[in-house]
Order: C-alpha cells, then sequence, then structure tokens
C-alpha cells in the first residue's frame, strides 16, 4: 500500500506498508524476511519519478547507511528532498519514528540514457 504527499515541487512523502508475500522477501531470509536494502533504494528513486511525473533512472548513490532491518507488514515513512546545490535528491526512511535508511540519489533521465 501506497500513500504519497507532495510538498511543493522539491519534496515528497510517502507512507508503504511493506506486504508480508512481497518478492523482495524471497530468499532474504527464509527464518528471518528482511527487507533488502536495494529495495528501499527503489523506494525512494520510484518516489523521485513521481516527483519529476517522468522515469528516472538512479546513476549514483553517495552516504547511504542503513540503520536497522525492516520486516514484513512494517509501514513506513519515505521522504525524498530535492538537493539543487548537488544536482541528488536525498532521501529519508523512517518505521516507528526510528531511522531505517537514508542517503544520496543521483538521476539521469530515460531519455538521457538512450
Amino acid at each position: 500500500m501506497l500513500s504519497t504527499q507532495r510538498r511543493g515541487a522539491e519534496e515528497i512523502s510517502a507512507t508503504v506498508t511493506v506486504a508480508a508475500d512481497s518478492p523482495w522477501f524471497a530468499g532474504h531470509f527464509p527464518e528471518k524476511p528482511i527487507l533488502p536494502g536495494i529495495a528501499q533504494v527503489a523506494m525512494a528513486s520510484d518516489l523521485v519519478s513521481i516527483l519529476r511525473q517522468e522515469k528516472m533512472l538512479v546513476n549514483g548513490l553517495n552516504r547511504v547507511k542503513f540503520r536497522r532491518p525492516v520486516g514484513p507488514g512494517e509501514v513506513l515513512h519515505i521522504r525524498v528532498v530535492s538537493d539543487t546545490a548537488r544536482n541528488s535528491f536525498l532521501f529519508q526512511i523512517t518505521s516507528d519514528e526510528q531511522p531505517v535508511s537514508s542517503g544520496a540519489l543521483t538521476f539521469i533521465t530515460t531519455q538521457a540514457a538512450l
């Protein structure tokens, strides 16, 4: 489940409930499933595409930190803000007001990728 909220042209946030049957959990790990870090980066990237209203492709990661594991059924709060000075987007993911992950993403548009 995804619920987004825009805050102007430079910021967007979302609330996501991580479904227990999500394919992201396959193989990570059968006895104690955790959401892979790449899934968290993908969620932040998807919000950038929504904010910019075009498909964006990640071409760089900086200062990415994964602070704690995320399990099935957790509610994540994702915030993405444009950092125009560095031509990137900063993201922060929390759950129960506790930090989950954060970092900076740089992108290219799909037009530039062709």
